[in-house]
């Protein structure tokens, strides 16, 4: 929605439902698509950190199995209009419970591959995540578009080594 308004939690105050929100993920995505590598990204993933409240799952596969994946996706999720698309990554929503997620549908080392790096170079890094969690705070209360557009901004400068 264009007046979203971006808002944080602690993790430690969501950790248990999220970890149960992933398993469900988790288990419902590895029944249909038994080969892909499913991992617990975004802010949820880092002990302490401040968040959405939301749980993010990327879902990594082969380039030659990602139509057939996206196609299964399809079917559980709806697709994240907001998110990226592409011909290597997909972002799907599923809002059913009372924790939402986002499922990030990515080809191994494809365009879009960055979710899980991205975590990893946080929970690497405690300056890292503090600079994550000031970008959050300072848009607390604020437009999440705004939020967003930051949020990306800082995601590509970690990833291209100008936030180290």
């Amino acid at each position: 929605p264009k007046d979203e308004v971006a808002s944080v939690v602690s993790e430690q105050s969501i950790r248990e439902q999220i970890h149960n929100r992933f398993l469900q993920v988790e288990e419902r995505v590895r029944s249909l698509i038994g080969d892909a590598e499913i991992h617990h990204i975004g802010s949820t993933a880092i002990p302490g950190a401040l968040t959405k409240g939301e749980l993010d799952v990327q879902v990594r596969i082969d380039r030659s199995r990602y139509e057939g994946a996206k196609d299964v996706l399809r079917c559980l999720y709806s697709e994240n209009e907001g998110a990226f698309s592409g011909d290597d990554g997909l972002s799907f929503e599923d809002y059913s419970e009372e924790i939402p997620a986002g499922i990030h549908l990515t080809v191994i080392d494809g365009s879009c591959d960055l979710q899980s790096k991205f975590r990893d170079r946080l929970l690497a890094s405690a300056l890292l995540q503090h600079k994550y969690d000031e970008l959050k705070c300072r848009f607390e209360g604020g437009s999440m578009a705004d939020y967003r557009d930051a949020k990306e901004a800082f995601i590509l400068s970690v990833m291209h080594g100008f936030a180290n």
